[in-house]
This record gives C-alpha cells, structure tokens and sequence, in this order.
C-alpha cells in the first residue's frame, strides 16, 4: 500500500476511534467521518447529523455543508449540550451580504419543541440558509462566531446569548422571536438588523455597526450600554415600551435613537452625528441626562405630555429640543443648534433651562403655556417667544436678536438686558 494511502486510513481510523472514545466516555462525538455511517444511535448515515436524545455532544471535527438546502446538525429533542469545541460548521455560500447560492438548510436546526438547547465554541460560516435556528424555549449560545450566510445568522425562540459575533448574514445578525437576553456580542454588516428582540428581554453591552438597523424591540425591555455605530437606518429602533440606558448612537443614516409607537424611558443615552433626529420619541416619554449634538434634524424630539429634564442639546441642525404640547421641559441645556434652543407647544410647562447661540429663538413656546427661570442669551432671534395666554416670570433673557413681538402675560420678574424687544 502506498505510504500516503495507508496514512490516510490511518488517520480516518484514529477519527473513528476518537468519536468513538468520546461516545462512550462521555459527551457524544460528532465528525465528517462518523457522519458518513451515523454517529451515534438514531443517526442516520449522511448529513444532518440527527440528535434525538438529550445529553452532550462534541463535535472533534469540521463539518461541510454538501447541499444548500440540507441542515448539517439537526436536534431533535430538549436538553441538548453542543460543544463545537473550536471546529467550524461550514457552506459554500459566497460573496454578499446575502451570499449566494442561498436556501433553506441551516448549520445547527433545532425542532419547534426542542428547548434547553446550548451551543458553545465555534464557528458557522458561509451556510446557505440560516446559522443557527432554535426556535424553541430557553436557549443558549455562547462564544460563537456566525458569519457570512445566506439567511439570519442565528434565530432563536427565547434564551441567553453571549459573548458572539454576527457578521455579514444575509438578513437579520441575531434574532428572538420572543424574549432575549443578549450580552458582549458584536453585529455587523449584516443584511438587515444586527440584533433583534420581539417581546422582553434585556441587551447589554453590544456593539451594532454597519447593518440596516442597529437593534431592534419589539415590546418592552431594558438596552443598556450598547454602541450603535453607522447603521444605515436607525441606530436602535422601538416599537414598544422599553427602558433605554447609556447607549450611544451615532453616524447613523436616519435617527440615532427611535420610538415607534410606545411611551420609553430614556437616560443618561448620546446621540451624535445622526442623519436625522438624535432621540425621536412619542407622547409620554421619560427623557433624562442625554447628550444629544451634531444631528441633521433635532437633538430631541417627543411627543405630547412628555417630561424632558438635564438634557444637554448642541450644534443640531434644527431645534435643540421639540416638545409637543403638554410636556414638562425642565432643566435642559441647548445651544449652537441651527433652530430653536427649545420649542414647546401649547400647554407646556418650560422651567429652570439655559439656551445660547442658537439661530432661532432662544426659547419658543405656544399658547396657554408657563415659562418660569429660564436663561436665554445671544440667541439669533428672540430670546423668550411666547403666544397668547402665556404666563412667563423669573426669566433673563439677554442679548438677544430681532424684535419678534411677544404675545405672552408677564407675571413678573422678569429680566431683560441688550434684546431688541423686551418681553
């Protein structure tokens, strides 16, 4: 026999005797050469691999994708303990985001009631449908790396990821149908959304770059502390109530920081360089200690009866902050932006804020508002713009431009300086 040929049977029997070792002795072995005859009891010869029983299970070897629409592991039960152990499970699937030739077969599929199911150290590449799908209950991945497939890079019903990269996928980086807790992972240049979560759940700690959207919620949920760094879109989009903390977004095409539909709580968040709005939010919003600057449109713009307190607003292309009618706008600061410092509409209550050098008013207020102890300096227009029924006191406005008349009720107490009109 040739040397080269009896190496090579050689090796594909210390392969055999490998998977075999590790099933006996332990968590199950899975390989290119046992996946030719069947691994282990209830597989069948050829790809996928079948996992029908709980346990453990290790995989000692690459594993090859050889047809687009064929899944290469396939679990078929609860309490399942994937260990890539370093390998990678890989396609053919090229170029992209998406790659091509996509279809429908997946790295790693797990069945609808397969929950409890954790997948551990390695990598998916270049499949032709999705990395990773676990639609099931209580899933968990960690230190994985998922790149460059045909479809999502992993979907999963509910669980926990950690600590894994999602790149270049042909639609969403990573996704829960349900609740999803993500943590230390990093999404990028995938075809759609980097991370997405439909209802609940807490994410933490991310990067989301360079994809469509950088995050997006469904209904309700914490986002803490991630970076949201040029997104073509949104950098994170809401669509339910959700309690949104220190995240940055910037250098994202549309709005640094959206909510769609439902009232969220935002803190201590920056918003920079945006195409659009730095935070957009709807009526009812909690807006606290964000830095919003340099944004194409406003720094902050909400809805109706929202409450916008010690937020820090300059150099945007518009308003610094836009409240709509009902708010309680208090304490902010707003400068150098290409509108008005602070717009509120009718009804609201303008307190205790600082504006300067803005090209609009200093602050612009509609009917039937209060406007108590703000500070509005070298303003280009008006420092205190106020329409009828305007109650206005404890105010200095000083340095400011042109002579719009003011149709506010002074209630006294007022100080003007150098403006062209005096409220």
């Amino acid at each position: 026999m040739p040397l080269r040929h009896a190496a090579k049977a050689i090796l594909v029997s210390i392969v055999g005797f490998v998977a075999t070792v590790v099933h006996a002795g332990g968590p199950l072995g899975i390989n290119a050469a046992c996946a030719a005859t069947g691994c282990f009891a209830g597989d069948a010869p050829g790809l996928p691999v079948t996992i029908s029983t709980e346990g453990s299970y290790l995989l000692t070897g690459n594993l090859v994708q050889t047809d687009p629409n064929l899944d290469v592991i396939q679990i078929q039960t609860s309490l399942v303990w994937l260990d890539l152990s370093g390998f990678h499970i890989s396609g053919s699937c090229s170029g992209g985001p998406p790659c091509a030739p996509q279809g429908s077969g997946a790295g790693i599929h797990g069945d609808n009631d397969a929950d409890h199911v954790t997948v551990l150290n390695g990598t998916l590449r270049q499949l032709a449908g999705i990395g990773i799908h676990l639609p099931g209950a209580e899933q968990r991945v960690e230190h994985v790396a998922v790149h460059a497939n045909g479809a999502n890079g992993a979907t999963l019903g509910s669980g926990t990821v950690r600590e894994s990269s999602f790149l270049r996928n042909g639609a969403v980086g990573l996704g829960f149908v349900e609740d999803g807790m993500i943590f230390d992972c990093e999404a990028r240049l995938n075809h759609l959304t980097g991370f997405m979560v439909g209802v609940g759940g807490l994410v933490a700690g991310n990067v989301s770059s360079q994809n469509r959207t950088g995050i997006l919620l469904g209904s309700a949920g914490v986002i803490y502390d991630n970076q949201l760094v040029d997104n073509i879109v949104e950098g994170l989009a809401l669509d339910g109530a959700a309690v949104v903390v220190s995240n940055v977004a910037r250098e994202n095409g549309t709005s640094g920081i959206l909510l769609n539909t439902v009232a969220a709580v935002l803190v201590r968040n920056i918003s920079h360089g945006n195409g659009l709005d730095g935070i957009q939010a709807v009526d009812g919003s909690l807006l606290a200690d964000n830095l919003a600057n340099g944004n194409g449109r406003d720094g902050i713009r909400t809805g109706a009866q929202s409450l916008v307190v010690r937020n820090v607003t300059y150099g945007n292309t518009e308003d610094g902050v836009f409240a709509d009618a009902g708010s309680l706008v208090r304490g902010n600061t707003s400068r150098e932006n290409g509108g008005d410092g602070i717009f509120a509409n009718d009804a609201s209550n303008v307190s205790n804020n600082a504006t300067s050098e803005n090209k609009g008013h200093g602050v612009s207020v509609n009917g039937r508002s209060r406007v108590l102890g703000n500070t509005s300096r070298d303003n280009t227009r008006v420092g205190l713009r106020m329409q009828d029924n305007t109650g206005f006191e404890e105010n200095v406005s000083s340095g400011n431009g042109d002579g719009e008349t003011l149709l506010g009720v002074s209630m006294g107490t007022n100080l003007c300086g150098t403006n062209v009109t005096c409220p």
